[in-house]
C-alpha cells in the first residue's frame, strides 16, 4: 500500500545545516573519475499529457545522485526501489516503493538507491511545452541563490 511522505519545512538553522551537507556531498560527487551528470548519470523519459509534464529518471542499484532544485511544490512517485535519502528539509530517511511525496519548492536531496529505482516528478504543463531544456528552465534551478532571486 502507498503512502503520501509531505516533506514541510522544519527551522532554518537545520535547514541551512542540512543544505551546507548537500552541497559539499555533490560537490565530492562531481570529484569522482567516474562521475556523471545529468542525463548521462540516468535515463530520463519525458511523458506528456493534456497540461501535463512527467519527468521519469531510472537509478540503478549502488548510485549516489543529487536532485534537482525546483521552483515550486511538485509531486514525486516513487514507483520501484529502496533509497536512503538525506534533504535539507527532513534530513535522512529511508523510502521504498510505492511511496507519493509531496516536495516543498527548493527541496534538494542527496539520494542512494539501494536498489534499481524508477522516480517520477509531476508539473503542470499549461503551455503544453515539449522541450525538456525548456521544461527544465521552467521548473528547475541550478543553486539556491537562484531560488532565492526568482530565476
Amino acid at each position: 500500500m502507498s503512502s503520501i511522505v509531505e516533506a514541510k519545512p522544519k527551522n532554518s538553522p537545520m535547514i541551512s545545516r542540512n543544505r551546507d551537507f548537500i552541497l559539499r556531498a555533490e560537490a565530492l560527487i562531481a570529484k569522482q573519475p567516474d562521475a556523471l551528470f545529468k542525463d548521462e548519470a540516468a535515463p530520463l523519459n519525458h511523458l506528456f499529457a493534456d497540461g501535463v509534464y512527467c519527468r521519469q529518471i531510472f537509478l540503478r542499484a549502488g548510485v549516489l545522485v543529487t536532485s534537482s532544485i525546483h521552483k515550486r511544490d511538485y509531486f514525486s512517485f516513487v514507483m520501484q526501489g529502496r533509497l536512503v535519502v538525506f534533504s535539507d528539509y527532513e534530513g535522512e530517511s529511508y523510502i521504498e516503493a510505492p511511496k507519493i511525496i509531496l516536495a516543498p519548492a527548493g527541496v534538494k536531496r542527496v539520494i542512494y538507491t539501494v536498489t534499481d529505482t524508477i522516480w517520477c516528478t509531476v508539473h503542470p504543463n499549461p503551455d503544453e511545452l515539449r522541450d525538456p531544456d525548456e521544461l527544465r528552465d521552467k521548473y528547475v534551478v541550478d543553486s539556491y541563490e537562484d531560488l532565492m532571486i526568482g530565476i
